[in-house]
């Protein structure tokens, strides 16, 4: 693969839709996939006294969207940030999980990866 066709092949995992998402009690969410721009930002969120505890409320916000891919929530508003750091971690991981394997599903070219959920204590 030559450069053109790298950036060619990056610019069409850059601009993925968002992926449909069912979530219970919520009903049905749309999912940006992770950027790596995301995950710096994630990094570089000002921290008081060197924790942010609403890093995962901050994530989620950047990856909840509507069908169109517009973001539903504003990670720098206190009461979105509030209320997403109130709900179950069992939801807010479904949504975290979605956009990284979308992301992973993009880089692959739209093939799905499939991460081992079982560790056989043999690495």
């Amino acid at each position: 693969m030559n450069r053109e066709e790298l950036i060619a092949a990056m610019k069409a995992t850059a601009s993925q839709p968002p992926k449909k998402q069912e979530v219970a009690g919520w009903g049905t969410l749309y999912v940006r996939a992770m950027t790596v721009e995301q995950c710096d930002l994630q990094q570089q969120e000002p921290k008081a006294e060197g924790k942010d505890r609403f890093r995962f409320a901050r994530a989620c916000c950047r990856l909840i969207c509507d069908e169109s891919g517009v973001l539903l929530f504003d990670p720098d508003k206190q009461e979105d940030l509030e209320l997403i750091a109130a709900q179950p971690w069992e939801l807010l991981q479904q949504i975290i999980n979605v956009g990284a394997d979308e992301a992973a599903t993009s880089a692959a070219g739209g093939e799905s990866v499939k991460k081992d959920s079982q560790s056989d204590g043999n690495s």
